[in-house]
């Protein structure tokens, strides 16, 4: 029973630390840099579809609230995109290969529930927009170029620090810029 006590104990201080050092401090800075296997584009696009990279900067305005913004960049192609031509009469249903070109950014605002020397858990709101691009290689016409806001949560994102420095993070949430994303997160 002793040593059960000894484990839960270490495992409760590893979870909620003990030390007074936090991840989030006030004033402090913070890049991100990562990945989302799933987005909004591709969700509405068959097809093959790179990205969307994600960037971001943090700035601590207190010791639980951050801000920020996010930056995403995506491409990809549909080999087989089947659209109706609707100035034509009768209409037809044409088929072409699509490019895909996606930017988009956000300003979010976090809050840091857990914020201790290695681990930081956190949720937050954002407002995204992005500008997509279409481009067909047999009908050029049918090319479009449009861009849109949404709103954005992050439901949970939680960064363990490997280093006081260095960082690994993962987000779920719904976003423009990813439903999930993953990767590596540096404190200045």
């Amino acid at each position: 029973m002793k040593n059960i006590s000894i484990i839960g104990t270490f495992f409760l201080c590893f979870i909620f630390g003990t030390v007074k050092a936090q991840v989030v401090k006030k004033h402090s800075h913070h890049l991100y840099l990562g990945y989302s296997f799933r987005n909004s584009f591709k969700s509405g696009h068959p097809g093959w579809f790179v990205g969307p990279v994600v960037a971001g900067y943090r700035y601590a305005i207190g010791k639980r609230l951050t801000l920020g913004v996010d930056v995403g960049y995506a491409m990809g192609k549909t080999d087989a995109y089947y659209f109706v031509d609707h100035r034509s009469s009768p209409k037809k249903t044409l088929k072409d290969r699509m490019w895909y070109s996606v930017f988009a950014a956000g300003l979010r605002f976090d809050y840091h529930y857990v914020n201790r020397a290695n681990l930081d858990i956190y949720s937050g709101i954002a407002v995204d927009i992005y500008d997509e691009y279409q481009k067909f290689d047999e009908y050029p016409a049918y090319n479009n170029h449009y861009g849109i806001g949404s709103p954005g949560l992050c439901f949970i994102g939680c960064r363990y620090m490997v280093t006081p420095k260095v960082g690994v993070y993962s987000e779920l949430g719904f976003r423009i810029m990813g439903k999930g994303l993953f990767g590596a997160s540096l404190r200045l």
